[in-house]
C-alpha cells in the first residue's frame, strides 16, 4: 500500500483516496464501503483538491494544528478575533499567492470552505472544528476544538 501511495503522490491522487482518506472519527461519520465522498465535516480528513500548481490541498497542510481557510483571510490572519488560545496556531490559506484551484470552486464544493469560513485541522489531517464567518462565536468554535483535540478541555 505504501508503494502504491508513494507512486500516486508522484502523479495524482486517485484510486486510493477511499483507503487513505476515508477514515473518519465520530459515531455519525460512518463511511459505507465503496461510498467514500470527499467531505469537510468535522472528524473527516481534509480531502484532496487539486491546485493549479500541481500540488494538492494535502501538500500544503503543516504537520501541526492549523487554522485553514480557502483564501487568505485578513480577519483570521490578523487574529482579529482576539482569542489568546489560538495564538501560535498558524493560519494556512489553501489558495495563496499564485497557487489557485485547478478547477475553480472545487474547495467550496468538496470541502465546503467558503470565504470567511475556517477549519481547525489536526496534525494527522483530520478536521477538529469548523467555523463560519468572522465573529467571537467562530473563534470560540475553533478554540474549543483546539482544546478538545489537544486533550486540554
Amino acid at each position: 500500500m505504501i508503494a502504491i501511495s508513494t507512486d500516486n503522490s508522484r502523479r495524482t491522487y486517485g484510486i486510493d483516496d477511499e483507503l487513505l482518506l476515508g477514515v473518519a472519527y465520530g459515531a455519525g461519520d460512518v463511511v459505507p464501503v465503496g461510498g467514500h465522498r470527499a467531505s469537510g465535516a468535522v472528524g473527516r480528513r481534509v480531502p484532496h483538491v487539486a491546485l493549479a500548481d500541481g500540488a494538492s490541498t494535502l501538500d500544503v497542510l503543516p504537520r501541526d494544528f492549523a487554522i485553514v481557510t480557502a483564501q487568505p483571510d485578513p480577519w483570521w490572519l490578523s487574529r482579529g478575533h482576539g482569542d489568546v488560545a489560538l495564538d501560535g496556531v498558524p493560519v494556512i490559506a489553501l489558495t495563496e499567492d499564485i497557487r489557485g484551484e485547478a478547477v475553480p470552486g472545487s474547495i467550496a464544493r468538496l470541502i465546503g470552505l467558503a470565504d470567511g469560513h475556517a477549519l481547525l485541522v489536526r496534525p494527522d489531517g483530520h478536521i477538529a472544528a469548523r467555523a463560519s464567518g468572522h465573529s467571537s462565536d467562530a473563534a470560540r468554535a475553533i478554540s474549543d476544538g483546539l482544546r478538545r483535540a489537544s486533550g486540554r478541555g
